[in-house]
């Protein structure tokens, strides 16, 4: 669970910490600070990385990055698709 991170370290202080230690500090430590003002901030249940390894994987990154928001109205998670049993 990500809210029994110490918020007291900043990111200088991390020294050689694994990327995942890394992630979840900052995901951790944002939380923190945006539940100060907005109480409703979830982060993504899930995040899927990749290394990049060529121009056509960064290209095809890229591609995604620049048109996945328009499939968010058709998306399952989608809070206004979501089914009310």
């Amino acid at each position: 669970m990500i809210n029994h991170v110490s918020t007291q370290k900043n990111i200088s202080q991390m020294g050689t910490r694994s990327l995942g230690e890394i992630v979840r500090w900052y995901k951790g430590r944002t939380t923190y600070e945006i539940h100060k003002t907005n109480q409703k901030f979830l982060w993504q249940s899930r995040f899927y990385d990749h290394i990049i390894r060529d121009e056509q994987s960064l290209f095809k990154i890229r591609e995604y990055i620049r048109n996945n928001h328009l499939k968010w109205d058709a998306d399952e998670e989608n809070p206004k698709n979501i089914k009310k049993v």
